[in-house]
């Protein structure tokens, strides 16, 4: 063992036995108790941005061209 500290070996406590495990195992090996993986989510706020922001530019570009009528655009 080289004594140098890495992630990929971070050990965790299983929450029924108490005993250590690899943080990335799913499965304990001493109780067989599954633990739940925390998902990575997607920050809502950077979405929301997102998506107004697009829907702002799309709006520009189709409502801001010269020449529309929005009642000739309905009426057909």
């Amino acid at each position: 063992m080289s004594g140098r500290f890495s992630y990929r070996h971070r050990l965790v406590q299983c929450p029924r036995c108490r005993r250590q495990l690899a943080a990335d195992c799913s499965v304990c090996p001493h109780c067989a108790h599954r633990r739940a993986r925390k998902l990575a989510r997607t920050p809502v706020r950077a979405v929301v941005v997102v998506v107004l922001a697009l829907l702002a530019i799309g709006g520009y570009v189709y409502l801001g061209e010269p020449g529309f009528d929005a009642r000739t655009f309905i009426s057909r």
